[in-house]
């Protein structure tokens, strides 16, 4: 499944689109019915990076922070020296020789894993850029909040209409299980 969260502040977070999935799409392709050129800023995991798809996002006007894998391939523009404790670069970058320049940031969390992201929301700082990654995590916490509380252990269909409407179902019947305590 694939799921377009909406953080419209801290308070509210909610799954606005999501796409069934069988297990044979993959990112790159879930990611073209995701999005839409709308004026939000998309925030994506490694999966979703491909240098096509990210220069087609910046033809097409949309706002992207993606992270990418170590050896994603790009051309240093300029480099700035960081202002934030955690940031280890900050860059000017080319991801595609006939694309408009973007950013990319490389930072560690806590416990020192390195994180490579892109953006092309040049007007945020660092600051703004690792709080608005740190957001996509709600994707993972509705994720695990689906896995804790529908139990889906065997898929009845494979079809996508199949997956649909289990997953209707069983959110139903979470909901009135809820309801009933």
């Amino acid at each position: 499944m694939h799921v377009r969260i909406v953080a419209a502040s801290p308070d509210s977070v909610f799954p606005e689109k999501m796409i069934p999935s069988t297990g044979n799409v993959a990112d790159s392709d879930a990611v073209n019915h995701i999005i839409d050129a709308d004026g939000a800023l998309y925030v994506m995991d490694c999966g979703y990076a491909h240098k096509t798809k990210m220069g087609g996002w910046i033809e097409g006007d949309v706002q992207f922070l993606v992270r990418v894998r170590k050896t994603f391939r790009m051309e240093t523009l300029k480099s700035y020296n960081p202002t934030h404790p955690k940031v280890t670069k900050n860059e000017l970058v080319s991801i595609l020789s006939r694309e408009e320049p973007v950013r990319y940031i490389e930072f560690k969390d806590e416990e020192g894993t390195p994180f490579h992201l892109i953006t092309n929301r040049l007007d945020l700082t660092e600051e703004e850029i690792l709080d608005t990654y740190q957001n996509r995590w709600y994707v993972e916490f509705f994720f695990k909040w689906l896995k804790q509380h529908v139990k889906v252990s065997l898929l009845i269909s494979h079809s996508p209409v199949g997956i649909w409407n289990q997953m209707y179902i069983e959110l139903i019947t979470c909901a009135l299980d809820e309801l009933c305590d």
